[in-house]
């Protein structure tokens, strides 16, 4: 399984936006999610919180061996 993470962040004044894709080994889409944050200082502090999101999510729904990608 692949989870690609993805963050949307203008300025530390401005909501920011996240979320995630989980696709099977075959490319196959099966689920994903979004959200807007409260503001950050920082796009790194928002793709933290996105990847923290997609971790939690991946793993209450009992996904194994996921590998999670950003470009961070």
């Amino acid at each position: 399984m692949y989870c690609f993470v993805d963050i949307s962040w203008v300025n530390e004044k401005e909501v920011g936006g996240i979320g995630w894709v989980l696709y099977s080994k075959e490319g196959v889409h099966k689920l994903h999610a979004s959200s807007s944050i409260k503001p950050t200082n920082s796009p790194f502090e928002v793709e933290a919180c996105s990847l923290l999101m997609a971790v939690q999510e991946v793993w209450k729904l009992r996904y194994k061996h996921v590998a999670f990608m950003t470009n961070c």
